[in-house]
């Protein structure tokens, strides 16, 4: 059996790379609502699921240059917050996605003159927490237009031949361009049954196209029309020109209901 351990871990929120200022993942967490269903010829409960409900919880310290854990997170923003933690920094790394809530936000300092953060929580709001695999080697740096790596998903655990309405989820974080006004990235998802051998890639989806003036941002998308085939790679094109630099993190999440 192969385990291992946390290290090179990250966490990015809504295009923001927060790695630094994190000190550990305390809660990755899927849990059912239930409802009590025994019927009086049982001598057990009886369970029915309900809602799912979803959590990412993690610990920071306090860093106060913008644009810093501090900065991005204390105001407690009231829209969706799109949050994933990738183990490693690998190609086909696990990856879990949320879309969700911030609710809290707090510091705490300790008689020894210590200064850290309480533990944020992030509940899901409409999606549960999403289990993946990164389709970057982590955070990935890009300086031209370019086919990145493809990814056999059977290597990750999905079966080779999915069902046909199962659909396919993706995430974008979007950290970084440096370059000129009006330039701009667009991250394409595409697919082959054999790594573009005798099956050429082909777009399976894009990301809506990011203006550099629009970094950083995140987006979640998913597709339901045409089934993921058995490999997926990551390409980047522009519409007007291609920033000197950028970067950014793709998770792929196959066959989760909607």
């Amino acid at each position: 059996m192969t385990k291992t351990a946390g290290l090179d871990d990250c966490l990015f929120v809504d295009g923001y790379d927060l790695s630094g200022d994190i000190g550990a993942i305390q809660s990755l967490v899927k849990t059912f609502a239930e409802q009590i269903v025994t019927g009086l010829d049982k001598s057990a409960e009886e369970r029915i699921l309900l809602l799912e409900n979803s959590e990412i919880g993690f610990a920071n310290y306090y860093d106060p240059v913008s644009p810093g854990l501090h900065a991005i997170l204390s105001d407690l923003p009231d829209a969706d917050a799109l949050v994933s933690y990738f183990r490693g920094v690998l190609l086909g790394a696990v990856t879990a996605s949320l879309l969700g809530k911030q609710l809290n936000y707090g510091l705490s300092r300790g008689s020894d003159g210590s200064l850290v953060g309480a533990s944020i929580s992030v509940k899901s709001s409409g999606y549960p927490l999403e289990y993946g695999y990164s389709l970057t080697p982590g955070k990935y740096h890009s300086v031209i237009a370019e086919d990145l790596p493809g990814l056999d998903g059977t290597l990750c655990g999905y079966a080779s031949d999915p069902a046909s309405d199962d659909p396919t989820t993706f995430v974008l974080h979007m950290f970084t361009m440096t370059g000129a006004a009006g330039d701009d990235v667009t991250v394409r998802i595409e697919h082959s049954d054999d790594d573009g051998g005798l099956d050429a890639y082909t777009t399976l989806i894009d990301f809506t196209n990011v203006d550099i003036a629009a970094v950083p941002t995140a987006e979640r998308i998913t597709k339901t029309v045409t089934q993921a085939k058995k490999w997926l790679r990551v390409t980047t094109l522009t519409v007007s020109n291609y920033p000197t630099t950028v970067d950014f993190a793709v998770a792929a999440i196959r066959g989760i209901a909607l």
